[in-house]
């Protein structure tokens, strides 16, 4: 993302008092004003993951807190007025293991379209 928004400061693992404890994973800045934040939700955010062998009830049950935490998210940054973008673990070019440049266009002319 660092390549397209060049006029831009990416902060990474940012964090607003008004997100608690929670983080963004990465927020955008121009002139030192937060212009948009961004999510990567991995499998987690979708389906119940086994990470380190934990059992399918505990996988369930974490999945269930991750959709809590990122409608809290998404709720206060809209309360906040920050605009919140996410990708998606399914958006991610395996081969090169980022997210392809026309995925990120993408979303940032529907987010201009927003304003």
């Amino acid at each position: 993302m660092a390549e397209i928004l060049v006029d831009y400061e990416i902060k990474t693992h940012y964090k607003f008092d008004w997100l608690g404890k929670q983080h963004l994973d990465g927020c955008v800045f121009k002139e030192g004003k937060p212009i948009f934040a961004y999510e990567y939700d991995g499998e987690q955010h979708f389906i119940p993951v086994k990470f380190g062998g934990i059992s399918d009830k505990r996988a369930r049950k974490n999945l269930k807190h991750v959709k809590e935490l990122d409608r809290r998210k998404n709720k206060l940054c809209k309360e906040n007025n920050l605009p919140l973008v996410r990708f998606s673990y399914k958006e991610v070019d395996r081969k090169l293991k980022q997210i392809p440049e026309e995925i990120i266009y993408k979303k940032l002319e529907k987010l201009c379209q927003r304003k």
